[in-house]
């Protein structure tokens, strides 16, 4: 005998649906992101400003569903709402747990985490057709989800990784300009006493008034484990813990710790600064001026960030990869920031 649906409301039945996909897609990847202050930064985005159009994004979409459903239910037979709203649900309850499922429990059997992720999707169809609590669950994924932006709004995340500072009160500062140049090949373009070649006449006038370190360490074979250990004054990677790197790597080491004190520009890969005014003397001014330009950016390479952090391969794989980058996630190649493969350098 088949079983009556109870729950005939669109706008509930839309909303089942939008829990479902903050629980499974909103709450992790906010977790990944709320914890990253440098990623705002990098993006010139407030955490806060993101959480307003986290939740004006989910409204546009429980707008879209509940607006498809209540034409269905008007235009249409009983049945055929029953039907629509039932696949709907089914088909993203079983992609969004069935991915979790192979990300959390099943890594490697994800034919395990198709079967199981169809008897939980089955048991949600069953619940949203007799119980009209979507709107309620809606709500508490919602705010779980905002938790962590939210957290990192006020305690600021950014100041985590760092070391305590004890500044001196004079209230004249040095200017310090420290130059790391990656992957450069030493013996090209410095002779055995670590003198710069004359094919560098800008690096040979640097050198008259900087110093030079001809024997260095460096902490880790990457980038962005390594500059950040420096900043921090790390020596061994390999004697941090896994959180405290992870900790060091998205807070860019020191510079945050720095930035209450100090004016700080940075010039680098990882971040695309390209001005010199003083507004730009912070951790984190973007070079969009267009805030269109700049949530739209923001926005892609949160999505990035979700689709790495919550869909398992081969699903994931649509996405670009998140190594060794803090925005641009979409430029082609894996390099840093707007310097990847296939788009030319603006750095002389």
């Amino acid at each position: 005998m088949r079983l009556t649906r109870r729950n005939t409301s669109p706008v509930d039945a839309a909303s089942w649906l939008l829990a479902i996909i903050v629980l499974a897609v909103a709450i992790p990847a906010n977790d990944k992101i709320g914890k990253n202050g440098v990623f705002f930064a990098a993006h010139g985005v407030s955490p806060l400003a993101w959480v307003v159009l986290l939740i004006v994004g989910l409204a546009v979409v429980w707008a879209v569903l509940a607006g498809l459903l209540t034409l269905i239910q008007r235009k249409a037979s009983a049945r055929a709402f029953d039907l629509t709203a039932s696949i709907l649900t089914a088909l993203v309850a079983l992609f969004f747990v069935g991915n979790a499922l192979a990300l959390a429990v099943f890594s490697g059997a994800p034919w395990a985490a198709i079967v199981v992720g169809a008897v939980v999707a089955l048991a949600i169809v069953l619940a949203a057709r007799q119980l009209r609590m979507g709107s309620v669950l809606l709500v508490f994924a919602g705010i779980a989800a905002a938790i962590p932006i939210v957290g990192s709004v006020l305690t600021g995340s950014q100041g985590e990784a760092t070391t305590a500072f004890a500044f001196s009160a004079e209230s004249s500062k040095p200017n310090v300009v420290w130059v790391i140049s990656d992957e450069l090949q030493y013996p090209l373009v410095f002779d055995q006493e670590g003198r710069a070649r004359d094919e560098f006449p800008n690096l040979q006038a640097l050198q008259q008034t900087s110093t030079t370190y001809t024997h260095a360490y460096t902490a880790a074979n990457y980038t962005d484990t390594a500059v950040p250990a420096m900043l921090t004054g790390i020596a061994d990677v390999s004697a941090q813990s896994p959180q405290r790197m992870q900790q060091v790597r998205s807070n860019i080491g020191i510079i945050p710790g720095f930035s209450s004190d100090y004016q700080i520009v940075t010039e680098s890969p990882i971040y695309r600064y390209e001005c010199d005014a003083t507004e730009c003397a912070s951790v984190g001014a973007a070079s969009e001026s267009n805030p269109v330009v700049r949530y739209w950016n923001f926005a892609k390479d949160s999505a990035a960030i979700a689709g790495r952090t919550v869909l398992a391969s081969p699903f994931s794989d649509i996405f670009p990869s998140l190594d060794g980058k803090w925005r641009d996630y979409w430029a082609s190649g894996d390099e840093f920031g707007s310097e990847s493969q296939g788009r030319p350098s603006t750095r002389s």
